[in-house]
């Protein structure tokens, strides 16, 4: 056996605008939404460091959180000096990464540039615990001269999908562009002896005082200088509604997705559902999955240009959870 050891050197929102028209429309079934991705979602990680002192802990993906000598607080705001704390986290990377955690990337009716989202809790002897003040850094392949905003995510009621919201500056505070930490992988075999240790480079986009567990994200409003649209989905088959079947687009040039959050059950056309655009003449990738009885059904279409007042047909056809898995990471 051999082990690996770290050491440092969304006003009109998509994902909460529930409009009815009349009894022919109605918002999408969130909960079937994240059902259909709960087979995918990745497991969670969860570390141990102790309260009162200074720790890191580095995600399977890449991301950095540091927690400081006061960084947690029991339920009575009290902060928690002593213990052993279990941090769990999971981490969401990519725009398929963004689906999979049944999150769109949308805040303020706007979309979002996203370098990252993760859901992120803490306890201590069975008890959660809230944050006080740390540190968390999302990796970042290049670096990055924007300077970027931190977003906390809310889920409006069980199972439904995740809506965004800024955080002030006095919230989360940016470091000017991206940061190149250093540190060291060692591996070691089941005797403990070491068998190498290698120096790892990385670029974050950090934030030093997030303040708040839960989902946290890394991002910028996408301004496209255009004019709007709404657009329509139809698949090809009554069978595929609102309630076993999502339909997104996955923005081809940013990080970002959305999800066509109204359906007609006259038409059986999903739609965006009111208050909510899309900008006309940037490319997407429209995508729509579906599960009925355990079976899952499947469409993609790469970097189309969105047009204004778009109609599209569709055709889901028979696919497995693994093949849906590699299309989405490879978005």
């Amino acid at each position: 056996m051999i082990m690996m050891f770290f050491t440092s050197c969304h006003k009109s929102v998509v994902t909460e605008v529930s409009i009815i028209d009349s009894t022919a429309n109605n918002v999408v079934d969130y909960s079937s939404v994240n059902k259909l991705f709960d087979a995918m979602r990745p497991s969670a990680q969860t570390y141990r460091v102790e309260a009162g002192t200074n720790a890191v802990v580095r995600g399977m993906y890449g991301t950095a959180l540091k927690f400081y000598p006061n960084s947690f607080k029991d339920q009575a705001g009290n902060v928690v000096t002593s213990g052993i704390v279990n941090v769990t986290i999971y981490e969401y990377y990519g725009i398929g990464g963004q689906m999979i955690a049944g999150s769109s990337a949308t805040a303020a009716g706007k979309l979002l540039d996203v370098k990252g989202q993760v859901f992120v809790s803490a306890s201590c002897n069975g008890q959660q615990l809230n944050a006080n003040k740390y540190s968390i850094g999302f990796k970042s392949n290049q670096p990055m001269r924007q300077h970027n905003a931190l977003f906390v995510g809310k889920v409006l009621a069980k199972d439904s999908v995740v809506s965004w919201t800024e955080t002030s500056g006095a919230v989360g505070t940016a470091t000017e562009g991206t940061v190149l930490d250093s540190f060291n992988i060692v591996t070691v075999d089941s005797s403990g002896t070491k068998l190498d240790t290698m120096m790892i480079h990385t670029n974050y986009n950090r934030f030093d005082s997030c303040t708040s567990f839960g989902w946290i994200s890394a991002a910028n409003f996408f301004a496209s200088g255009g004019n709007l649209t709404n657009m329509t989905v139809a698949p090809n088959d009554t069978m595929f509604k609102s309630t076993n079947t999502v339909v997104y687009l996955a923005f081809s040039d940013i990080r970002s997705s959305c999800y066509l959050n109204a359906y007609n059950n006259t038409t059986h056309q999903f739609s965006f559902n009111t208050g909510y655009e899309v900008p006309v003449g940037v490319r997407a990738n429209l995508i729509a999955v579906s599960n009925i009885g355990g079976h899952y059904y499947f469409y993609i279409a790469r970097n189309m240009t969105i047009a204004n007042g778009m109609n599209l047909h569709i055709n889901l056809q028979p696919s497995t959870l693994r093949n849906i898995l590699d299309e989405l990471q490879s978005l």
